[in-house]
């Protein structure tokens, strides 16, 4: 996969918290409103408890989710924000929104 050439880069301290989110998110147009709500609803432990980072591994897995998975409760689809595109159960087009407000 892809996102396996991460590992070459791989720095084990590394975490993202919201401030860095949000600030690679405005890199694509992306306002800070919907990027912040967006990383409080990812950025949960495995109690549903908020955290303030994420971990390499859990970006990984996010970035998996975004462009992988078919369930739309992952929370990888959510990365910009909204679920910003979903597959149509009646053919292999995806359907797609504009999340970019401000």
């Amino acid at each position: 996969m892809q996102i396996d050439l991460l590992n070459e880069h791989y720095n084990p301290s590394w975490d993202s918290n919201i401030n860095e989110y949000s600030d690679g998110m405005a890199v694509y147009g992306h306002g800070l409103k919907k990027v912040q709500e967006a990383f409080h609803k990812f950025a949960i432990d495995k109690d549903g408890k908020q955290k303030d980072y994420i971990s390499f591994e859990e970006w990984k897995q996010l970035f998996s989710d975004l462009f992988f998975s078919s369930n739309e409760q992952d929370f990888g689809n959510y990365l910009f924000g909204e679920l910003i595109c979903k597959m149509s159960y009646f053919s292999t087009k995806l359907l797609c929104n504009s999340t970019n407000d401000k």
